[in-house]
């Protein structure tokens, strides 16, 4: 017999509602949602349960308003609940024992669902049912019949002092219809003064009944398919003969459970007999494993530091022998080893805690160092309580000083990588800068606007916390950007006055002859793209691609920004200087439309707040390289 557990079959959804809701509200959650109970909850805490008996015992006991009194005032409490782990007949019995049809399932402090008979009856399977035969094995004889000419009002209390979970009206022995609580509550919901009608008011008349001998299987399929309680029993003749519940049922099959409880006694039983067995062999096995370990190690102790285990292994590592320390204080044994018992006594507080320490024990054996990897943790029962402590060691001398001598040899190796990496850095941003020279040699009247560009842009991608990596890649590819006016014709980049449209055709493609030239060279960050992007804008007004938004590297974004400032506040022959804050009128008044709103951001920061200034033409020359360097190495 599959013995189910209740974790499997409970009912998740835990339908809660607070102490202070009104009757009223908790009848009209209950009937909107068709369940039999809710639970009672303070904040994430089950106090108590309203069943719809809870409601046929209110209404019974007090026939006036009803309906504004707090739910506190009528549920059960305390609240009877379970673990998941518990199995079905188990759970049954907590029902049937305090006469209950509902349970909360408990994970920890918080309900995880709720468990009722009709739970266990929609999860029991066809052979639970195939020793017992007929209904009639295991209906209720005693069954509440009423006239039904009584008054609800007289059958109600009845109901509630027997506390019968349903009433069934007949004529004569007839049945002709059935009251449940649940009915009941649907009655209350509605708000009906229910001292005015008769049983045979508000009875249900569509009774779904069973003969005595119909089998058993067959009644528990019409129970689930109908989501049914119970079904009346009648005889051959149609008169009651009784009722078959979800109760009955389950009790029905507790036999069956017994017998399956005691094969798993015999079987649980057996296995004992032959884990013994086995753990006997083991143990001869795992003690020749130890005695026969040198390698290895073993120490083990109890509470009180005394040495209970010492293996050949440990013998070895230490130079002790087992005779001395058996029996012992490990740490007055050891009281000459400060290293040894001052490690010791550091780590015991941590497994007392549950932890398990790895840690090296420099220590002298004679006039020779000896490092001791050493392992330990707690020695716990069954029950999970500690009873000693386990150490397990190694001498990994050897190991140790090989691992020096690597040591050394690996800070050397960086170290040269180090000072190769540093000229390759220095060679490489000479060559950037020689290329930024070629461009401004060719165009006096915007010579430092490279260098002024690319300070401004390392900035504001500082202000931005970009990685070191991708601040160098901005000042980088900023020294460089124009370079692509190198094809531009030298009469029209030092043009004095305004460009003509033929003439701007001639210098627009110079961001993609830049990103010609530098394609081909393999920079750490990606110079020719930033380089190619850096005259887009947001809204694909741009060149020389016409890229939008997410399009543009943020890289170029940051460029963009930092060359339509530097630009603007500087002299042209055919301008004068527009200044820093008609520059930064320009980049706000286009923040996320032409221009990055951060980088925009980030710009205006450095200038209003931080003060920032482009550095001197005369100082720039000299410091360029060295400032690039100075961010390389951030």
């Amino acid at each position: 017999m599959d013995i189910q557990k209740i974790s499997d079959i409970l009912t998740p959804d835990v339908v809660g509602i607070a102490p202070e809701a009104s009757i009223s509200e908790t009848l009209q959650l209950m009937t909107s949602k068709n369940i039999s109970c809710v639970v009672v909850m303070e904040g994430n805490h089950p106090i108590g349960i309203v069943t719809e008996r809870n409601m046929v015992r209110l209404v019974a006991k007090q026939w006036g308003v009803i309906r504004d009194q707090e739910v506190r005032e009528v549920m059960s409490s305390p609240l009877v609940s379970i673990e998941g782990g518990m199995d079905i007949f188990e759970a049954y019995n907590v029902l049937f024992s305090k006469g209950l049809r509902h349970l909360v399932v408990m994970d920890g402090d918080e309900p995880s669902g709720v468990i009722t008979l009709s739970n266990i009856i929609e999860h029991l399977t066809f052979e639970s049912f195939v020793e017992i035969k007929r209904v009639s094995q295991v209906m209720t004889k005693i069954v509440f019949t009423v006239d039904p000419e009584i008054e609800l009002k007289d059958a109600l209390i009845e109901m509630s002092r027997k506390s019968m979970s349903c009433i069934i009206a007949v004529d004569g022995k007839k049945p002709l219809g059935i009251i449940t609580e649940r009915d009941i509550s649907h009655l209350l919901a509605e708000d009906l003064d229910l001292s005015r009608f008769k049983v045979g008011d508000v009875m249900t008349r569509s009774l779904q009944m069973v003969n005595m001998d119909t089998p058993l299987t067959s009644a528990v399929e019409i129970m689930k398919r109908q989501r049914l309680r119970r079904l009346v029993v009648v005889g051959t003749e149609g008169n009651i003969e009784g009722l078959a519940t979800q109760s009955d049922i389950v009790k029905g099959l507790e036999g069956k459970y017994i017998q399956a409880l005691s094969d798993i006694i015999r079987e649980k039983d057996s296995i004992i007999q032959r884990t013994s067995k086995d753990l006997a062999e083991k143990s001869v096995y795992l003690d020749n494993i130890l005695q026969s370990s040198i390698d290895n190690g073993i120490l083990a102790m109890d509470l009180d530091n005394y040495v209970t285990y010492c293996n050949p292994g440990a013998e070895n590592i230490l130079g002790i022998k087992a005779e001395r320390v058996l029996g012992k204080d490990l740490r007055h044994v050891h009281g000459n080893d400060h290293c040894l018992l001052r490690k010791v006594e550091e780590v015991l507080g941590e497994i007392r805690n549950g932890e398990q320490v790895s840690f090296v024990i420099e220590r002298f054996r004679g006039a020779e160092k000896q490092y001791i990897n050493a392992s330990a943790s707690g020695i716990r029962d069954y029950a999970g309580v500690l009873q000693g402590f386990f150490l397990m060691i190694s001498d990994v001398t050897k190991q140790k000083e090989a691992e020096e001598e690597l040591k050394k040899a690996h800070e050397h190796l960086e170290q040269r990588v180090a000072e190769r990496t540093a000229e390759l850095s220095k060679a490489m941003h000479g060559a950037v800068e020689a290329m930024a020279m070629t461009v401004e040699m060719r165009d006096p009247y915007t010579s430092g606007h490279q260098r002024r560009v690319a300070d401004l842009a390392s900035h504001i991608a500082m202000e931005l916390a970009l990685s070191d990596e991708k601040v160098q890649g901005v000042y980088m590819a900023g020294v460089i950007h124009d370079i692509g006016k190198i094809r531009v014709p030298s009469d029209i980049l030092c043009l004095p006055g305004r460009l003509s449209q033929a003439e701007f055709a001639i210098i627009a493609p110079h961001p993609t002859v830049g990103y010609d030239i530098l394609k081909g060279i393999e920079f750490p960050w990606p110079i020719a793209r930033i380089v190619l992007q850096h005259h887009e804008r947001l809204d694909g007004s741009g060149y020389p691609q016409c890229l939008q938004a997410d399009q543009i590297l943020i890289e170029a974004k940051i460029l963009a920004v930092a060359d339509v400032v530097e630009a603007m506040s500087s002299h042209r022959p055919y301008r004068p200087a527009r200044g820093v804050e008609r520059a930064l009128e320009e980049i706000t008044d286009n923040s996320a439309i032409r221009y990055d709103s951060e980088a925009v951001g980030a710009c205006v920061e450095l200038f209003t707040k931080k003060k920032y200034q482009f550095p001197s033409h005369r100082k720039q020359s000299g410091e360029n390289l060295m400032h690039m360097e100075s961010i390389a190495l951030t």
